[in-house]
């Protein structure tokens, strides 16, 4: 399956948009998720992440920043979980979707069924009832301690047909599992800790757990998959021996916008 989406998430009462697709090969167990993020403290952001559990399980993370020009692609070894998380997944990927009510979303009569995930989150799927095939979800909700922490809208479902393709890593974007201290962005999979762990989770599932939770697992990360970016660094001056340069001056009165 695949589809473009658009999610919304909530951080600390703040609302944060982003758009994206997702290319998911259940055969492969393999999936590829696009995203992008328009307002960053480093301008626009473009993420192609690529994770294949099957055969040579491996992870990638290709980033794209716009302003600097600036692309890289990080090959990551599979990560693992410890036998404690792994079995409460097991647990969870067994109980599968449940009616819970229905209601209305665009104009359109939907049910809306759930399921549990990991971390204490519950997915909400809304279906339209007057559908007959995986095209009639049209939106998903994770839930959380009662509150929606996110939620995304499919926009367009794919042509199944580039899905293998799609869940591989462009040769044009140099993947290397060793960037050196140029690396632009991390995943944080060397760890386990909070920006990461349901990244971890839907890797896991990817890998080792039964198609229906592998798809529920992967609709949680829409807008959600976190990703440490290097901040450019202030040009240390200071420690050159010397320096010239031009400069120009603008005086502006203070009732007017500097230009």
């Amino acid at each position: 399956l695949a589809f473009d989406y658009t999610a919304e998430v909530v951080t600390q009462g703040i609302r944060h948009t982003s758009g994206g697709s997702i290319w998911v090969d259940l055969g492969q167990r393999a999936f590829r998720l696009r995203g992008e993020a328009k307002n960053t403290k480093v301008g626009p952001l473009y993420m192609d992440l690529i994770a294949n559990g099957g055969a040579n399980p491996q992870v990638y993370a290709n980033v794209n920043l716009t302003v600097q020009r600036e692309q890289q692609c990080v090959a990551y070894d599979y990560p693992e979980l410890s036998s404690n998380i792994t079995g409460q997944l097991s647990t969870i990927a067994d109980q599968g979707l449940a009616f819970y009510a229905i209601s209305q979303l665009n104009g359109e009569d939907c049910g809306i069924f759930i399921a549990p995930l990991a971390r204490g989150r519950w997915i909400h799927l809304w279906v339209d009832l007057e559908a007959d095939n995986h095209e009639s979800i049209l939106r998903s909700e994770i839930h959380k301690n009662g509150q929606v922490i996110r939620s995304t809208d499919i926009q367009r479902w794919l042509s199944r047909e580039d899905v293998p393709v799609s869940v591989l890593p462009n040769p044009s974007w140099g993947c290397t599992q060793d960037p050196g201290a140029g690396q632009l962005a991390h995943l944080g999979l060397n760890q386990v800790h909070k920006r990461s762990i349901e990244l971890q989770d839907a890797l896991y599932a990817l890998r080792s757990l039964n198609h229906a939770f592998v798809v529920l697992e992967i609709l949680g990360l829409t807008g959600d998959v976190a990703i440490m970016v290097q901040e450019p660094e202030l040009p240390t001056l200071w420690n050159l021996p010397a320096v010239s340069f031009s400069y120009s001056l603008a005086v502006v009165p203070g009732d007017q916008e500097v230009p």
